[in-house]
Parts: C-alpha cells; structure tokens; sequence
C-alpha cells in the first residue's frame, strides 16, 4: 500500500458533530508515523490535535512546535 495524498475537508463542509479530530487506528497512525518520520504515536496525535485546534481557531501561532507534556 502507497499513500500519494490525503484529501482534506473544508470546515465549512464538514457536519459541527463530526468535526472533532478523526479517530485512527493505532496501526494506521504507526504507517503514517513512519512516513513522516515521527518519533512515536503520541507526537503525532499531538500534532494531528494541535492542527485541527489551529484550523478552528485560525492558526495563531504558526511553526510552533507540539508540547508533549500538556
């Protein structure tokens, strides 16, 4: 399996119910993980959680990096 691109869906497109941050699996998310070159799951998850929060809230603060420890 080769992953090319990931399809993105404009908020305003997107059901408020269901805009929450989508929910992988552990071996999906490891697949990705290892594609981007991310040291762990949980980093990941932060940074995947970290995105959604600044599309809601118009990016604030851009190339800030992920606080594991929050």
């Amino acid at each position: 399996v080769q992953m090319t691109s990931v399809l993105f869906t404009p908020l305003s497109e997107v059901n408020q119910e269901k805009s929450s941050l989508l929910v992988l699996t552990d071996d999906v998310m490891a697949y990705i993980s290892s594609l981007l070159s991310f040291p762990d799951l949980i980093s990941l998850r932060q940074v995947c959680k970290r995105t959604n929060q600044a599309v809601h809230t118009s990016c604030r603060s851009p190339g800030r990096k992920p606080n594991l420890l929050s």
